[in-house]
């Protein structure tokens, strides 16, 4: 059996010389990991890397060394054999090889071959696909890392029969139970595959290929988007999807009898949302159930450098023209906003949240934003916390509270989608809109509600105005439908405008409540100005705090307080109420001058203005009407069908820029008038 699994590992090697795959590579830098396992110790790794002795024998599999799910996964997924097998092949030191019987073995001992085996409560189809070995995720894995230990002693005969022994009755059982749906699907398809094609010999390996193939297929199909994005949602998990697809998509050249149908456009377009979803310092933006550096520099190990690499490679393999995403990438598939001033650096980075529902890897976040500017994260999503359901972080960190967006009651928004999601762009400016209208519910959201509790409908409203050379102008509508007629159970809720901001700000709150300023350190930050916020509100700061959970970010090993800004009314017996929040972020490279803001807003239709007033005599104005549901109309200076207008006016008045934002005519500035609402800019300096 040996000679055969090296033929068939020399075979696959041979036909897989052109197609991107190389199945060690990321344990080269595991030298590291492979001593520790040499020495009994793994690497728990979340928020951080834990060092966990384990030993090499007798282990106990079920992972009470740590009371996180996340440990029993990945002590169930074998993590650490492809760095042994990486030193072993490099060294040709038999303590590698020893280590890697020893896990493998006690594991096999402890989850011994039956007529039909069986699953342990802590394991799971995923992790079993990963501990077997796939061709792109985990390709190292008990039969991916097999071919370099059979040159050793140790994997002798009798061994080897026994780790194919048990690699058949888990695939067996993988077919058996195929999971039906996610990155969990995928893995699973992705595994069978790897192993129909590196144990071919065997009369089984036929039904694991093609069942895998035709399962990879369908969820191709399924689970891909039509504009490339996989429909979890998510940075980190798409990412993963993107190097499955892309490897299978090359396999498809290499293997043209297994009937692969993976399309290269599509997969380019994968490419593109994943490098859309980094910020400018490379790391993820973290959205959803992901994680992403708020500072730090760029360096050729961020996700990012690694996407670009892979994104390129993939595109000159197909004869794809090399080419950036657009600067205002938006996916409606995903329902995200990924919006940029430029891929360097030192660009300005902000993301818009009207996420279409992607299962139990999405938060309950709909219409938060984030803002990266000056290196740094200023108002950041938090991402992921923990995945341990017993930890009050893991669905913390899920929760509406702990998002830049509305919350009634410090209840959670529900997996209803938002709906008339709109988007304008033109250079300079980005103009997003949602309507989320799922109301707001009691109950702790884990990979579904805990429970279930009262409700309150709701709809919010979000308009995100990025004027490029100024910065954000956020518009809330909020409106709530009382029970009718009222009764004693319909207490007004508590209404929360929150913004959470990085673990790194420093908060100086006005006294008036008008406004505040973070800095993050010296020379960076961004002022809040609270233009219009409903009478009898106020705005408080929180960190760290414990009861209950609010204003924390994931850090290194630990959590890390990090303040919340809150426009809070303690009461909202009003049907509706509205927030005008500005945001301005500054730095050396653009600091910041006075500012002093006004707002008016008329009663009988809800329609207002804003104006900004700079120490300099220029003025920018702000015109809206009511979630811009109706025309601004003929005002003084300006007329046009659009619901959202921003004036620049110089010190003496005259107008400098204006910007018509879902019209189609803009006069006097221009005279023709679109065929579709457009956003319409005119410029006195062009």
């Amino acid at each position: 059996m040996k000679e055969q699994i090296r033929e068939y590992a020399l075979r696959l090697k041979k036909r897989m010389a052109n197609v991107r795959n190389e199945p060690l590579a990321n344990a080269s830098r595991g030298r590291d990991v492979a001593d520790r396992a040499v020495e009994g110790i793994l690497l728990f790794r979340w928020l951080g890397d834990i060092p966990t002795h384990v030993g090499r024998k007798n282990i106990d599999w079920s992972g009470s060394h740590h009371g996180h799910q996340e440990w029993r996964a990945q002590l169930n997924r074998f993590l650490q054999l492809a760095p042994l097998a990486y030193a072993y092949q490099e060294t040709g030191e038999e303590r590698y090889a020893e280590a890697a019987r020893d896990y493998i073995e006690d594991w096999i001992r402890t989850h011994p071959h039956r007529p039909e085996w069986r699953m342990a409560s802590y394991d799971n189809t995923l992790n079993l696909s990963i501990r077997i070995g796939h061709l792109h995720r985990n390709p190292g894995g008990w039969l991916g890392s097999l071919p370099i230990f059979l040159s050793s002693p140790q994997f002798d005969d009798a061994f080897v029969e026994q780790i194919i022994e048990s690699a058949c009755a888990q695939l067996d059982y993988e077919m058996g139970h195929m999971p039906s749906g996610i990155n969990w699907r995928i893995a699973a398809a992705d595994c069978l595959i790897a192993s129909g094609l590196r144990l071919a010999f065997l009369p089984q390996a036929q039904h694991w290929l093609e069942f895998g193939v035709a399962c990879l297929n369908d969820a191709w199909y399924r689970q891909v988007l039509p504009d490339g994005v996989h429909e979890e949602r998510n940075p980190g998990y798409h990412t993963w999807m993107t190097g499955v697809m892309t490897l299978y998509c090359d396999l498809k050249r290499a293997f043209p009898e297994l009937g692969l149908v993976m399309e290269p456009v599509r997969v380019a377009a994968m490419w593109d949302y994943a490098l859309a979803c980094t910020r400018p310092n490379g790391a993820f933006n973290a959205l959803h159930d992901c994680t992403g550096e708020r500072s730090g520099a760029w360096s050729d190990d961020c996700p990012a450098a690694s996407i670009r690499r892979e994104r390129a490679a993939f595109r000159s393999r197909w004869g794809l023209p090399e080419s950036d995403p657009p600067l205002f990438f938006y996916s409606a598939g995903a329902g995200q906003a990924l919006w940029r001033t430029g891929w360097d650096e030192d660009a300005t980075y902000v993301t818009f949240d009207a996420t279409q529902w992607g299962g139990g890897h999405c938060h309950l976040s709909r219409n938060s934003i984030q803002l990266h500017a000056f290196r740094q994260t200023m108002i950041a999503d938090p991402g992921t916390f923990s995945y341990e359901k017993s930890d009050p972080f893991s669905w913390y960190g899920k929760s509406t509270r702990a998002h830049s967006t509305i919350c009634l009651n410090g209840y959670n928004q529900s997996s209803t989608n938002p709906s008339r999601t709109t988007m304008f762009t033109a250079p300079g400016y980005g103009f997003i809109s949602s309507d989320y209208e799922g109301g707001y519910w009691d109950g702790e959201w884990l990979w579904g509600f805990t429970h279930l509790g009262r409700g309150i409908w709701a709809s919010h409203w979000r308009g995100m105005l990025w004027i490029q050379d100024l910065g954000l102008m956020i518009g809330d509508s909020v409106q709530r439908i009382p029970n009718e007629p009222p009764d004693r159970s319909d207490t007004p809720p508590t209404l929360e405008c929150i913004w959470q901001l990085a673990e790194n700000a420093d908060v100086d709150l006005c006294p008036d409540g008008r406004q505040a300023e973070v800095r993050y350190g010296r020379d960076k930050g961004v002022r809040f100005l609270f233009a219009h916020r409903p009478v009898g509100s106020e705005v408080r700061v929180i960190r760290g705090q414990r009861e209950p959970l609010r204003g924390w970010m994931p850090g290194k090993g630990q959590m890390e307080p990090a303040p919340q800004i809150v426009e809070y009314l303690s009461a909202m017996p009003n049907r509706h109420e509205e927030f005008w929040t500005v945001l301005l972020p500054w730095g050396n490279a653009r600091p910041l001058p006075a500012v002093r803001v006004s707002t008016w807003k008329e009663t009988h239709d809800r329609s207002g203005r804003l104006v900004l007033e700079w120490d300099t005599g220029v003025l920018d104005e702000i015109h809206w009407t009511y979630r811009l549901l109706m025309m601004l109309g003929k005002k003084e200076g300006f007329e046009t069908d659009a619901g959202l207008l921003h004036l620049r006016r110089d010190a003496g008045g005259r107008i400098l820029r204006a910007a018509a934002i879902g019209g189609t005519f803009l006069r006097p500035f221009i005279s023709e008038r679109r065929e579709t609402p457009s956003l319409i800019v005119w410029d006195a300096t062009r």
